[in-house]
């Protein structure tokens, strides 16, 4: 009986092993996505990493003059019925003056959501039904306004996912690696 018990505590540390070992493997292959070298000059690598936003929907600006580019605002899959996300990336190529190439990305996200406010301008908690007819009712002090949260990071997915675009050959043994270092 005591062992059948035990049961779901061993399942549940063999999920988190298992689980644990993936995540291990992705942020190896995103940190050493970071780390990389392209070997191809930035003039033959730029037009690949272009093709990769298109097919991937973001819209995007790039600067006259270097190799810069910026996407329009794109709505992520956090947006919920609370509030709305966007992102965008800022992209750079440049020379390494030992030869090689690198890419960076950097990524800015966007969040806003609304939330009632009380008299003095504490948000009291986001917006729900009941509370909107609260606050359209207008006798009860309470106010809407608009919570805004941004951020920005270094976008390590994106890097990965350029360099399996881009050196795929490079991407599978890096994809081999982390598979022989993190096993499942």
């Amino acid at each position: 009986m005591k062992r059948l018990a035990r049961l779901p505590v061993w399942v549940v540390m063999a999920l988190c092993l298992v689980t644990g070992c993936a995540s291990q493997r992705e942020s190896f292959l995103r940190d050493r996505a970071g780390e990389h070298v392209y070997k191809q000059p930035l003039s033959e690598i730029w037009p690949r990493v272009k093709a990769v936003l298109d097919d991937q929907g973001y819209y995007f600006e790039e600067a006259p003059e270097g190799f810069l580019l910026e996407t329009d605002w794109k709505q992520t899959d956090r947006t919920n019925n609370l509030g709305s996300a966007y992102a965008k990336l800022l992209v750079q190529g440049t020379e390494v003056k030992e030869g090689g190439t690198n890419l960076r990305v950097l990524r800015k996200e966007l969040s806003a959501r609304q939330v009632v406010v009380d008299q003095m301008g504490r948000p009291v908690g986001p917006i729900t039904s009941a509370q909107s007819a609260m606050v359209d009712s207008s006798h009860t002090g309470y106010s809407i306004q608009t919570e805004v949260w941004k951020h920005a990071e270094r976008d390590l997915q994106m890097e990965w996912e350029l360099l399996r675009a881009i050196e795929p050959e490079t991407a599978a043994s890096l994809q081999k690696d982390a598979e022989a270092k993190f096993p499942k």
